[in-house]
C-alpha cells in the first residue's frame, strides 16, 4: 500500500495544476514512476511465488551467454552502487565458458536479486561478484558468490532469511523496503534449476556472502575465458530514439493502453489504427488488404473478448496472411512466450509496457513479411 499511497497522491498533485511549479511536477512524476516499479516488483515477486508454490512454475535450458549476463548484471548494479558511494567488481575466480545451457531469464533474476541485496544493505565498502568453475567426480559446477561489507548478520537473524517474508529483523522493512520474498525465490528457481541458493558466510558487521550453485553444462564450441572486461554503464549508450515508418493495427481492450501505446507508436512516427478485440482486427485487416492498404505491422493483445490474440494470430496464419505480428503480454513466463510464437507471432512485448523496448521491436518487424514457419522469429 506504502507506493499505492504515493501514486495516488502524487497523481492528485499533478491534477491541481494552480499551485504546483515546474520543479514540484518533475519530482511528482519521478516519484510515481518509482513508486511504480517498486510496486511491480512486489507483484512479479507474490506471482512468482505464487506460481511456485503451485507447482507452475518451469525453467528453460537453453544456450545461455553466461559472460553476457555476468557483465549486463554489473552494469544494471553499477549506478545504484555508484550513488551510495560503494564500490562494485565482477571477477572470475576461474576460467569459465561463455555460453552455458540454462535458464538466462532465471539466472539473470537471481543474480540480480542477490547484487540487488548486497547494494542496498551495503553502507560502505564494496560488494564483489566472484564466478567460477568447481569440479568433482561427479558433475561440474557453476559457482557465482555475491560478496558484501554490509551489516552482516547474527545466527538468530540468518535463520530467517529463506522463509517467505521473511527479513533478517522488523527493523530491515523499514530502513530498506522490499516483501522478503526475493531470497525465497531465489532459492526455489535455483532448486528448479538443479542448483541451490545458499548463506554462505556472515558475520555481524563485517558482511555477508551468498553463493549460487548451479549444474554445469557447456554449449559445444562455447569459448572459455578467465576474464570479464570492465564495461560501462550500457543503458547510457542505448538510442532512445527509435522511429517508424508504417501503418500498424493495434488490437487492444483496454482503453487506457489503447491511449499510452497509440500516443507512443504515433510520436515514433507510425500511422496507427485501434481494434478493440480481435474480431474487429481481423475484419479491419481484410478491409486494408481489400484496399490494397494492408497494414505493416499487427501488435494485438493477447487476452481480449470475443477473439483474443491467440486466435486472431493463428486465423491469420491459416489464411496465409504474412503479416508480422508482435504479441502483447502480461504474461512473462517461458511457456507464455512459446505459446504465442505457437500461435503465429513472430515476437512478443511484455507490459507493463517499456517504451523503448516497444519501439524497438516494432522497428525490427514493420514491413517484414513473416510466416509462421520463420526461422528468425524471436526465441
Amino acid at each position: 500500500r506504502t507506493p499505492l499511497t504515493a501514486i495516488l497522491g502524487f497523481a492528485d498533485l499533478l491534477g491541481d495544476e494552480t499551485s504546483i511549479t515546474p520543479e514540484q511536477r518533475i519530482k511528482a512524476i519521478e516519484t510515481i514512476r518509482g513508486a511504480g516499479t517498486h510496486l511491480l516488483t512486489v507483484i512479479n515477486d507474490i506471482l512468482d511465488l505464487s506460481k511456485i508454490e503451485a507447482e507452475r512454475m518451469t525453467v528453460e535450458r537453453i544456450e545461455t551467454p553466461l559472460t553476457s549476463v555476468l557483465r549486463e548484471v554489473e552494469s544494471l548494479m553499477r549506478p545504484r552502487a555508484v550513488g551510495k558511494g560503494i564500490a562494485l567488481s565482477a571477477v572470475l575466480t576461474t576460467p569459465i565458458p561463455d555460453r552455458i545451457m540454462s535458464d538466462p531469464t532465471r539466472l539473470r533474476q537471481i543474480l540480480m536479486n542477490l547484487a540487488g541485496n548486497a547494494v542496498k544493505f551495503t553502507e560502505s565498502g564494496g560488494v564483489t561478484i566472484s564466478a567460477g568453475v568447481s569440479e568433482s567426480a561427479e558433475q561440474a559446477m557453476l559457482v557465482i558468490e555475491v560478496d558484501d561489507t554490509g551489516p552482516g548478520m547474527t545466527p538468530e537473524q540468518a535463520t530467517n532469511l529463506f522463509k517467505a517474508f521473511g527479513q533478517a529483523d522488523e527493523t530491515v522493512t523499514r530502513k530498506h523496503g522490499g516483501t522478503g520474498l526475493g531470497l525465497t525465490i531465489c532459492r526455489r528457481l535455483a532448486g528448479l534449476m538443479g542448483g541451490e541458493v545458499v548463506l554462505a558466510r556472515t558475520e555481524s558487521g563485517k558482511g555477508s556472502c551468498f553463493r549460487l550453485k548451479l549444474p554445469l553444462e557447456s554449449v559445444p564450441g562455447a569459448q572459455i575465458t578467465n576474464r570479464l572486461d570492465a564495461i560501462a554503464n550500457t543503458q547510457a549508450t542505448v538510442s532512445t530514439a527509435v522511429s517508424l515508418k508504417g501503418r500498424i493495427l493495434l488490437a487492444e481492450d483496454g482503453p487506457d493502453n489503447q491511449r499510452l501505446i497509440s500516443f507512443h507508436l504515433s510520436k515514433a512516427g507510425a500511422s496507427v489504427a485501434v481494434a478493440d478485440n480481435g474480431r474487429i482486427a481481423l475484419e479491419m485487416l481484410d478491409a486494408a488488404a481489400a484496399e490494397d492498404q494492408p497494414f505493416d505491422l499487427l501488435l494485438t493483445d493477447m487476452q481480449m473478448p470475443e477473439m483474443d490474440g491467440y486466435t486472431l494470430a493463428s486465423t491469420l496464419r491459416k489464411r496465409g496472411n504474412p503479416i508480422a505480428i508482435v504479441a502483447l503480454t502480461a504474461h512473462a513466463m517461458a511457456e507464455d512466450r512459446v505459446k504465442c510464437l505457437d500461435s503465429g507471432c513472430d515476437d512478443y512485448a511484455t507490459k507493463p509496457i517499456d517504451k523503448l523496448s516497444l519501439l524497438s521491436t516494432c522497428a525490427k518487424w514493420i514491413g517484414e513479411s513473416s510466416s509462421a514457419t520463420q526461422s528468425t522469429r524471436a526465441a
